[in-house]
């Protein structure tokens, strides 16, 4: 493991529902496995949504001027901010991104930090199949926290944004129109149900799907 990595993350090492021992090593693998898909020119600034404790934001680091953090959850949240505090070009976020910024509500997942989900439309049957009646974690109620919008940021020199929401993405891409228009980033988005509406409404703007892996898709302007 990257020494640097691993006295970074001293707060990453355990899943917090379990405290089982939290695989830095397989989150690598999967981050340069993922990185090798990514056709960029430029490292200005990068959005990581759904940053979890870091690892990812932490790799970004290495990579793009700026790193914008963003995560809902206040006990990762925390996490977060205590493995990239020292680093001065991370900016963390403590905010759900969506289409609105009148609060979201969100299912965490007891066993597992990262799959908590985000109630909407699009992830309803998600919810059911470990929320609803009869299942493992029925009677949880979720939680609500603050939401916004990434055009509300005004960013301008966007080349890279990752999405990784569990399936929560339609509401992200609504509010960041503007963003992609001014910015043409390229974009890596873990899909888990709802790929055709996304590709269309990606290609609506301008954009076209050049790469998967895994459950990520990735997507830069024709």
């Amino acid at each position: 493991m990257n020494k640097n990595l691993k006295d970074n993350l001293i707060y990453a090492t355990y899943d917090l529902p379990t405290n089982k021992p939290y695989s830095i090593e397989n989150k690598l693998k999967f981050f340069h496995e993922e990185w090798r898909k990514v056709k960029i020119k430029k490292f200005r600034r990068c959005l990581d949504i759904g940053s979890h404790i870091g690892i990812y934001a932490y790799q970004y680091s290495k990579i793009f001027n700026y790193v914008e953090s963003f995560e809902p959850i206040p006990k990762l949240y925390n996490m977060l901010y205590k493995n990239t505090k020292n680093i001065n070009s991370i900016n963390t976020h403590n905010v759900a991104v969506s289409d609105n910024n009148e609060g979201v509500l969100i299912y965490e997942n007891p066993r597992n930090t990262e799959s908590n989900v985000v109630v909407s439309n699009e992830t309803e049957k998600l919810i059911n199949s470990r929320w609803g009646k009869n299942k493992r974690w029925f009677g949880q109620k979720p939680r609500e926290v603050k939401s916004c919008k990434i055009d509300d940021y005004n960013f301008h020199d966007v080349d890279f944004i990752k999405i990784d929401t569990e399936g929560y993405v339609k509401p992200i891409l609504n509010g960041m129109i503007e963003t992609l228009k001014n910015n043409s980033p390229i974009l890596q988005i873990e899909v888990t149900n709802n790929r055709l509406n996304e590709n269309k409404f990606l290609n609506d703007l301008g954009y076209v799907k050049y790469d998967e892996y895994n459950e990520d898709d990735f997507y830069m302007k024709e």
